[in-house]
């Protein structure tokens, strides 16, 4: 018996393991060992690894993660969006249990995960997974890295403002950016569309292209409304431990 079917054997929910989306996943592992590489990161492994951990800590909360994934279990996006969340919250175990935090709640009225500090200060956080649209040739369609494109990163996190009126209450929210695809990973999409756009430079002498930079003369933070975000941050496909992150210089937070 392999690591995989010693851990599928003592999950706690065994009916999750066989929803769609844990199945592609499996189907994928298996396949990418065959062919002798693993994709890095997220697979079928570190999510069952992240649920059990979960599960572990806070019966309670491990089942809730698996519970959502069974009630959308053929929605890709959904699930994707889920276990983003939950790799969040995973992250964060290890340092309550250490001390260096004082808690993980759950609160789905509040916002996805709050942090609470041995401080008492506490961070909202509102994790958004990210993915490319598909064309209908099969195509990537990236424009994460826009500013206008309803599918950039800057107007999620500003309809999540205006529609679902999160990030809106005056405190310490996080917007936490999970690039779920390995064609938008890195750090371009995300400050291209934060700010007004990567501009390159050419050299008029020799017309050879040179390091350009980012343009923050547009850029989301002078945007009223994101008035109480903290700060925003990002991550490659579920690792948030290589998180980076961004602090709003307008942030209006009674909560510093």
């Amino acid at each position: 018996m392999n690591r995989i079917e010693s851990i599928e054997q003592s999950f706690f929910d065994k009916d999750v393991l066989n929803t769609e989306y844990l199945l592609r996943y499996r189907r994928t592992y298996y396949q990418q060992l065959q062919d002798g590489w693993q994709l890095a990161f997220k697979n079928y492994e570190s999510i069952l690894d992240c649920l059990i951990s979960i599960f572990e800590n806070n019966n309670q909360y491990g089942k809730s993660y698996c519970s959502r994934i069974k009630s959308e279990p053929e929605n890709m996006r959904s699930c994707e969006a889920i276990m983003s969340e939950a790799f969040v919250h995973n992250y964060y175990i290890p340092l309550k249990n250490e001390n260096l935090i004082k808690s993980i709640e759950l609160i789905e009225k509040e916002c996805d995960l709050i942090i609470e500090e041995n401080s008492n200060s506490k961070r909202y956080y509102e994790i958004l997974t990210l993915m490319p649209d598909i064309g209908f040739d099969g195509v990537y369609e990236i424009k994460t890295q826009r500013q206008k494109e309803p599918s950039s990163l800057r107007q999620k996190i500003l309809e999540k403002i205006r529609g679902r009126k999160q990030f809106t209450k005056n405190r310490k929210n996080i917007a936490a950016i999970d690039l779920n695809d390995i064609s938008i990973t890195g750090n371009f999409h995300v400050l291209s569309s934060l700010s007004n756009g990567y501009k390159a430079k050419i050299n008029l002498e020799t017309g050879v292209l040179v390091p350009g930079e980012y343009d923050w003369s547009d850029n989301i933070f002078d945007d009223e409304l994101t008035k109480y975000i903290y700060a925003v941050e990002w991550f490659d496909r579920g690792d948030y431990s290589q998180r980076r992150s961004l602090i709003n210089w307008n942030y209006k937070g009674n909560d510093k």
